[in-house]
């Protein structure tokens, strides 16, 4: 039987427990993030390693593929019953290690780093969405307190962001609060100007960028 080392994954401490026979633990490690590299790196004949599908698995699964061991990923939802006693990491190895001897469960192919990256960019996108969509919702309560009516559609709110932003009723609220604001504040660090092209930070799209005060809040 092929070796088989069960591996906690976290941050910073990593807990790893080495199997040469089922059921039977001959060894167990915590290392850093460092030695659990030289730790791979240093096992002299191919290893079969078990891990959780969790943060920087795939990571770790490319760099022992690479160095010719076999990586098998198991979804957290399966580890979990296999789990003893309290979850500890040490626990949590052993449970990893009983899992992957169950032949029903199928273990998750590594991800390459493109399919992560294109992962991580429908990721941030859709997070992006979810904030902008609340901004502008924020935005419409703020604007119905003031007896405006802002359009219902994201498009179309965006587009009105700049004429909203001039009714008289928001300048009139604005000119109050710039000038409640400490002589060392200056606006244009609260308010984006026209021409910028980043809110806090926060790159902006195209269309906002037209778009002053509530349009910069909005996009």
């Amino acid at each position: 039987m092929c070796k088989q080392i069960a591996v906690d994954l976290a941050k910073s401490v990593y807990q790893v427990a080495e199997s040469v026979r089922a059921g039977q633990v001959i060894q167990r490690k915590r290392l850093n993030r460092e030695a659990f590299r030289h730790y791979i790196q240093g096992q002299a004949e191919p290893v079969e390693w078990l891990m959780e599908a969790c943060g920087t698995a795939h990571y770790w699964g490319r760099f022992a593929q690479a160095l010719g061991h076999r990586v098998i990923l198991l979804h957290a939802r399966y580890v979990r019953p296999y789990r003893r006693r309290n979850k500890t990491d040490r626990n949590d190895c052993d449970a990893i290690l009983e899992a992957a001897r169950c032949a029903d469960i199928h273990p998750i192919p590594v991800k390459t780093h493109e399919q992560q990256q294109l992962q991580q960019l429908h990721g941030l996108r859709e997070t992006w969405k979810k904030s902008r969509t609340q901004r502008i919702n924020l935005l419409r309560g703020i604007f119905r307190e003031m007896g405006i009516e802002a359009p219902a559609s994201t498009v179309a709110f965006i587009r009105a962001a700049h004429a909203l932003a001039e009714h008289p009723e928001v300048a009139a609220q604005r000119g109050q609060l710039q000038s409640s604001w400490p002589k060392s504040t200056s606006t244009s660090n609260v308010w984006p100007s026209a021409n910028s092209n980043s809110s806090a930070g926060t790159p902006m799209t195209p269309s906002c960028a037209s778009s002053t005060k509530s349009a910069a809040l909005a996009c």
